[in-house]
């Protein structure tokens, strides 16, 4: 934990003669897609931490309180995110984390995976028992870890996500999503085609980053920006070649809803052609392999 906060929050302290009463709320963030356009945010507030506890101290020694205070900060906000301590192994956490989070949830009678109070709830959990398995059984976390990425690396060959083999489509509900997809095809095309400028466009600039976690961010300032002034500039334009206000006004409220049905069409098309990958592939040697692989990976914990 940086000084940064425990130095501003005790010169407060200082300006105030000591009687502000400061109090730092440990605050932990999770998204449910660091990425994704129309991901859910969760925000945890722990207890508040008064200094009144470290004022005595921090007149003695400021330096040694700062760190104290410090340490405890760090403990407080571990309680309210997803803690994973072992980077080496970290790509490997984040990826059993959606492998067993259905099956940390029945054994916590977890009801409701998609509320990301009840997620931060299993993946806690999940970390806790990784860890455990770590600590107690070196030899069968390191088995699990090589499996777990074997197994990541034969979903990406497949191009899959692991929901797609623990989620097997009955083919009459799968031919009922294809139906759909066509159907709506027209809907997508509008759709897409008057929102692909704004869309695109702040992941052009963002094309370059070098650290991803700024992406989402600058994606959503730039859009606040971009899509007003096309949904405007392409409305004015409708404007012109109509000579129709009424026209030119359906056409700007067409523009956000069809954007949104030309997303959803998108996202309900990229996970229908995954479950048509995998039953195209689920007799395979290879598909095999990774379903035995996955329960073979569930039976470890």
């Amino acid at each position: 934990m940086k000084k940064s906060i425990q130095r501003v929050a005790f010169k407060l302290e200082e300006n105030s003669g000591y009687n502000a009463d400061i109090q730092i709320v440990p605050t932990g963030i999770y998204y449910s897609n660091y990425w994704n356009f129309r991901s859910k945010l969760y925000v945890c507030f722990g207890k508040p931490l008064s200094l009144k506890d470290y004022i005595e101290d921090y007149k003695q020694d400021p330096a040694k309180t700062m760190l104290k205070l410090g340490n405890v900060l760090h403990e407080k906000i571990s309680e309210q995110i997803i803690n994973i301590k072992d980077l080496k192994t970290h790509d490997e956490y984040d990826f059993l984390l959606e492998v067993y989070d259905k099956y940390i949830a029945e054994k916590l009678l977890i009801n409701n995976i998609k509320d990301l109070g009840n997620k931060i709830i299993v993946d806690k959990e999940t970390v806790r028992m990784l860890d455990e398995l770590k600590d107690k059984k070196p030899e069968d976390f390191n088995s699990l870890m090589d499996d777990a990425r074997t197994y990541s690396e034969g979903l990406k060959k497949f191009k899959l996500k692991d929901w797609v083999l623990e989620k097997t489509e009955l083919s009459n509900k799968l031919f009922r999503k294809i139906l759909l997809l066509i159907i709506a095809v027209p809907i997508y095309i509008y759709g897409a085609l008057n929102n692909i400028i704004p869309y695109f466009l702040p992941r052009l600039i963002t094309k370059g980053l070098k650290d991803r976690q700024f992406e989402s961010s600058i994606v959503y300032g730039l859009g606040i920006i971009t899509f007003p002034i096309f949904y405007l500039l392409q409305s004015y334009i409708v404007l012109l070649l109509t000579n129709s206000f009424i026209y030119a006004g359906i056409y700007l409220i067409s523009l956000p809803v069809f954007g949104l049905l030309a997303f959803i069409y998108s996202r309900l098309y990229v996970k229908t052609s995954a479950q048509i990958r995998f039953n195209r592939n689920k007799k395979t040697d290879g598909m095999k392999n990774l379903i035995n692989l996955r329960e073979r990976i569930i039976a470890k914990i």
